[in-house]
């Protein structure tokens, strides 16, 4: 189940997903140098390894994945006890969106990128980061003393008014570099973290 505060976020990048089955853990090796799913240049496979929930997700996996049109070919590579491991051989480099899409119906908040953790919902194209930069709502806030206070409720909301700020300024610059550098990740954690914070402060006030 994705957290409340960022499908509240990013709420316009999926939509109508259902789970299949569910994974505990998902990783993407590739050995492409450029960030991945945001290029037109040509990638002939990348290396997937999970973890499952249940005995049947490999299949149904494999099942989902022939059925996507940028899917070539999926084999099955060496495995582990717990961990799964398939090559998929692609037909072109799909779009963040359309990978992104792939993966939804599998129970995923996060993915892994050749070492990078990813939220799966923040896999977005630049129009989409675009498009919810537009439909964020930032209003004006000035800092006074209290915002430095934890035991003040404004130091709440300046928090995550300026977590939200910072957020907004990167779905509009260099996206899939703010992605794959950590950022993105880290300020959608940090919101999180900010909302229950906020929502703990005022249970005790």
């Amino acid at each position: 189940m994705r957290l409340l505060f960022t499908i509240l976020m990013f709420s316009c990048f999926c939509a109508g997903a259902q789970e299949t089955c569910s994974l505990k853990w998902l990783g993407i090796v590739s050995d492409y140098s450029g960030y991945l799913f945001y290029s037109g240049d040509k990638i002939n496979e990348i290396t997937i390894k999970m973890v499952p929930e249940g005995s049947v997700c490999g299949t149904v996996f494999t099942e989902g994945m022939k059925k996507q049109p940028f899917v070539k070919k999926i084999s099955s590579a060496k495995s582990t006890s717990d961990t799964l491991t398939y090559t998929l051989k692609l037909k072109y480099h799909p779009a963040a969106d359309e990978f992104r899409k792939a993966l939804e119906p599998y129970g995923l908040t996060y993915i892994n990128i050749n070492g990078t953790r990813i939220w799966l919902i923040s896999l977005a194209t630049l129009e989409e980061a675009r498009k919810r930069q537009s439909e964020m709502e930032i209003s004006q806030l000035q800092w006074n003393p209290a915002c430095g206070d934890p035991n003040m409720p404004e130091y709440y909301t300046y928090r995550i008014w300026s977590l939200k700020t910072k957020l907004h300024y990167m779905l509009g610059g260099d996206y899939a570099k703010y992605l794959y550098t950590g950022y993105i990740t880290q300020f959608l954690d940090d919101l999180e973290n900010a909302r229950k914070d906020k929502e703990d402060f005022e249970k005790q006030h």
